[in-house]
């Protein structure tokens, strides 16, 4: 019942909010609209290669499942999978990131799409007891910290830095965002 009921609340705050979202479809058959479990964000940002971040939120049993990824693959070849690895696995060891007590984020490399994104798991009692962090968490920071690993990620794995540029460039961008 907390699924159907958190679901309900998220979908009213951002229609109250006026932002806009879809609904997706991942069961590959005809669903009722009122079945659909994942919700579809998008935010478009210029100035990174795919001229947007985009977030799904998909609501599991217990739990939802935020990650915001690139609007297209960044990954393309073995070459450049290996390379994401490198800077994802530095990224997830080295990066602690102060958004709140409540949720941490994982950076992600889908193999299969060459997508990279942030995943983030959201207890439904954490949820509806922190709703306004909750979902700043999901609209805000999600995007935002995709947002500030992007040319680490993306300059590593297409060659344009060196992994000792780009690492530093994550350490200094992370220490940027402590201070603000």
């Amino acid at each position: 019942m907390l699924k159907k009921e958190i679901k309900k609340v998220i979908l009213q705050y951002l229609k109250e909010k006026n932002i806009p979202f879809r609904y997706l479809n991942e069961e590959n058959r005809p669903i009722k609209i009122e079945s659909l479990d994942t919700l579809y964000l998008f935010t478009e940002i210029p100035e990174i290669f795919s001229g947007c971040v985009e977030t799904c939120v998909r609501f599991k049993d217990e739990y939802l499942y935020c990650q915001s990824y690139y609007g297209q693959p960044v990954v393309h070849n073995k070459e450049e999978a290996i390379r994401a690895a490198r800077i994802i696995n530095y990224l997830n060891m080295h990066l602690s990131y102060d958004c709140n007590s409540l949720y941490e984020h994982t950076f992600i490399m889908d193999e299969t799409d060459g997508d990279v994104f942030n995943g983030c798991m959201m207890r439904y009692e954490i949820f509806s007891q922190h709703f306004q962090e909750s979902m700043n968490h999901i609209l805000n920071y999600s995007v935002q910290q995709i947002l500030d690993v992007y040319k680490p990620i993306f300059y590593y794995v297409h060659r344009a830095w060196d992994y000792h540029r780009a690492t530093k460039v994550a350490i200094d961008q992370e220490l940027m965002g402590k201070k603000g």
